[in-house]
This record gives C-alpha cells, structure tokens and sequence, in this order.
C-alpha cells in the first residue's frame, strides 16, 4: 500500500513539475515576443508613454544604455557592399538582406546592433519601429549623438494593426 501511495505522491510530483516547466515556457515566449533588451523593446517602452502622438517626441538618447556617437539604419534593401562602403563593417557581421538594421557606433567601432527581418508582401510587423525614409531610395540615414530627436507617429493599417514611424526632427 505504502508503494502505490509513493507512486502516487511522484505522479502528482511529476505533473506539478510539468506544470511549473510550462508556465516557465509560456513566460519566455511572451517575454520574447515583447522583445525585452533589444533597442526596439527599449524604444518601445518609451514611445507606449507617450499619451498624445500627435506631439511624441524621443530621443535615442534615452532608449540607449551604451556610449556611441553615430547610428546608422539601413533599409532592407542595402546590400553588403552598400553596408561595407557606408560603415567600413565586413558585412557578415549584420545579417542577411532583407532584414532592416540599426547599428550603433563609437569612434568607427561597432557598440550595437541589431536587424529584424522585413517581409516585403505583408509590411511591418505589428508594434514594429519603422525609421521614415520618405519617398526616396535610399539605403541608409545617418544620426548623430547630437541628432537623435524622433517624432513619433502611430501608423494604422489593416485589421486594427499598427507600427511606429519615426521621422527625423531637425534641430
């Protein structure tokens, strides 16, 4: 009788142990998926505080927690030439084309980086931080320490879907 009730205790042991490795899981993926350490998770706690977005201003300052000087974004349409004339980076080192990237540097030195894949038939992911291009074709902008200044606007489409655009605002 003794067996069959130690039997017992380790089968409900086990299933509490199931339960407790599924919670854990569920917690990452919703961690995860919020994007949590990444600039684009950072930018995004800052730019949900915002109440009126019609007037939401950040400062890439603000989101960063690293020293660096210039930050580059690039399209996904820039090639690894295009990445390695612009930065002097050896493109292996930032990713596949078809991915957006924001790179981070200090003193021609790499700090930060960071890419996000880009599906080109269905637009930006949802709660996505889309750096404005306007109607040109250009690879890349470049920012200064000195000129990190956003206007933020939230950009509808779809089935109530949304991303951030960010445009430059000029000192």
């Amino acid at each position: 009788m003794q067996t069959s009730a130690r039997r017992s205790q380790k089968s409900n042991d086990m299933r509490g142990l199931r339960l407790a490795i599924l919670c854990m899981l569920e917690f990452f993926m919703v961690t995860c998926d919020q994007k949590i350490g990444s600039f684009e998770g950072e930018a995004l706690d800052v730019i949900e505080d915002c109440s009126d977005f019609k007037n939401c201003v950040i400062s890439i300052n603000q989101i960063t927690n690293f020293d660096w000087d210039t930050m580059y974004v690039f399209r996904y349409l820039a090639t690894d030439e295009d990445i390695k004339l612009i930065t002097g980076i050896s493109p292996e080192n930032l990713g596949d084309s078809y991915s957006s990237k924001v790179v981070f540097m200090k003193e021609r030195e790499v700090v930060f980086f960071e890419k996000r894949d880009v599906d080109v038939s269905s637009g930006p992911d949802n709660n996505a931080i889309v750096f404005d291009f306007g109607h040109t074709s250009r690879k890349f902008k470049l920012f200064t320490r000195e000129s990190d200044l956003f206007n933020v606007e939230r950009v509808y489409f779809g089935n109530e879907k949304y991303y951030y655009l960010l445009s430059h605002q000029r000192k």
